[in-house]
């Protein structure tokens, strides 16, 4: 699942895969640095903010539960 998600980072320039002996090694590219910055402050707002987008969600589910009529089970 990790070579799925690093092969396409690799396709934009932005790792480069090194393979060896059995070993293989991904790092960022000068490209692939200039994201380290907006990724960090994206998650410090995640970490800032993130409980307040669940809570909010949640507030949604709830009223879209609270307005369904409620339905019988069905066996599967």
């Amino acid at each position: 699942m990790l070579t799925r998600t690093l092969r396409p980072l690799q396709g934009y320039s932005l790792v480069d895969r090194y393979a060896e002996a059995g070993k293989v090694e991904y790092v960022l590219t000068d490209l692939g640095r200039t994201l380290v910055k907006p990724i960090a402050a994206l998650t410090g707002w995640a970490h800032g903010h993130g409980a307040a987008v669940v809570e909010f969600q949640e507030s949604k589910t709830d009223q879209v539960d609270s307005a369904s009529p409620s339905r019988p089970a069905t066996a599967v």
